[in-house]
């Protein structure tokens, strides 16, 4: 039996769509988030493995220059600045 308005079951799908959609959105926003802390994860891991490497090594004088310009321009704060020549690396 069709409504007043010329509607019938319409209303009740499309609600129901309407409901699927801000699921899956939900979905998809959650499945982004996971995904920026797993890279955030894998570039802590990173930053770790390549410091801890570059740390441990024994580095050529042209080698740490060199590294030295990259971290001058980096953009630190005072606090790594600080940091980094307590330990020699500026």
């Amino acid at each position: 039996m069709k409504e007043p308005n010329g509607t019938n079951g319409n209303d009740a799908r499309l609600l129901a769509l309407e409901k699927r959609e801000a699921d899956i959105r939900a979905q998809i926003t959650a499945a982004r988030e996971l995904k920026r802390k797993r890279e955030a994860a894998f570039r802590k891991n990173l930053v770790a493995i390549i410091g801890g490497a570059l740390l441990d090594a024994d580095i050529s004088p042209d080698l740490k220059s060199s590294i030295k310009q990259i971290l001058a321009g980096a953009g630190l704060d005072e606090r790594q600045i600080r940091a980094l020549r307590q330990g020699g690396w500026l």
